[in-house]
């Protein structure tokens, strides 16, 4: 009778230890068990297996629901699973970038070409964004781009002398404003589709030398349509990808020679464009 109390109580004390919480899968079957642990967005736990006992561990996506404590918990729906996203996104991008400015076809090849290679830079971003539910979020984007080029040139005045010197320009092109985003997460909220749309200052800079040095600046109202993808290396870190299209148009410019500042209009089909496209990689941090 003794022996038999003592087994008794062994039993008893295992399966309060062991078989307290409950997890019900999406097919309708559930799981006796004690969880250990929810962390990146799996459920680990144990559990008597003929009289063993055994650890194994299941993704939530095929869980439609887990309870601790069964009998004094109410039930957690799928819903409060869900609840595990990560609201806060930190992107940080760099990248190449191409400038879809056409130039002026008129000029000769030599021009062409040094402003065919001024089209193409790199640029570094960063975005901050909340993300009030799985798939809705709004933040900040901030981004610039860079780009430079330098040839050697001559002019010469109507008597036919010849002045030597430089033609460079050194470009910096830099956006902040609002962003808008829309996020679809994998079953397991481990990568996510990232589309945005951001509206806000388009700010030009352009310190150039045309035989002497002059400063070119404009802004303008800008935009950004995006789409990447995040892949999820931990659970709050990514690697994402993302291609980006970047627009505005500059209708007028402020030239300053050292000494003086005139303001040019840019109009009639002469609107310099700031179209560009741009392909980044860059690590995310969420939470």
């Amino acid at each position: 009778m003794k022996k038999l109390f003592t087994i008794l109580s062994v039993f008893t004390l295992i399966n309060s230890l062991i078989a307290q919480d409950l997890i019900v899968i999406n097919d309708g079957d559930s799981i006796n068990c004690k969880i250990t642990k929810v962390k990146d967005h799996n459920i680990f736990f144990t559990f008597l297996n003929n009289g063993k006992t055994m650890n194994t561990i299941i993704a939530d996506s095929l869980v439609k629901g887990h309870v601790f404590k069964f009998y004094n918990t109410k039930f957690a729906s799928n819903s409060d699973l869900r609840k595990q996203y990560q609201h806060f996104r930190i992107a940080l991008n760099a990248g190449y970038s191409h400038n879809l400015s056409e130039g002026d076809k008129g000029l000769p090849t030599d021009f062409r070409d040094y402003y065919k290679e001024l089209a193409i830079g790199y640029h570094l971003g960063a975005d901050l964004t909340y993300y009030f539910n799985r798939h809705i979020g709004a933040g900040f984007k901030y981004c610039v781009f860079k780009t430079a080029n330098e040839m050697g040139i001559y002019m010469e005045d109507e008597n036919g002398t010849r002045r030597y010197g430089t033609l460079s320009d050194d470009i910096a092109i830099t956006f902040i404003g609002p962003t808008f985003s829309a996020r679809y997460l994998n079953p397991g909220n481990k990568n996510a589709l990232i589309t945005g749309i951001s509206l806000g200052y388009l700010k030009y800079a352009n310190e150039m030398v045309l035989m002497d040095k002059f400063k070119l600046d404009g802004s303008s109202l800008g935009m950004i349509i995006d789409i990447g993808y995040d892949i999820g290396l931990s659970e709050n870190f990514s690697l994402g990808f993302q291609i980006a299209l970047i627009s505005g148009n500059l209708t007028q410019i402020d030239v300053t020679n050292g000494t003086t500042t005139q303001t040019v209009k840019l109009d009639g089909g002469e609107e310099e464009s700031l179209y560009r496209f741009d392909f980044s990689i860059g690590l995310r941090f969420t939470r």
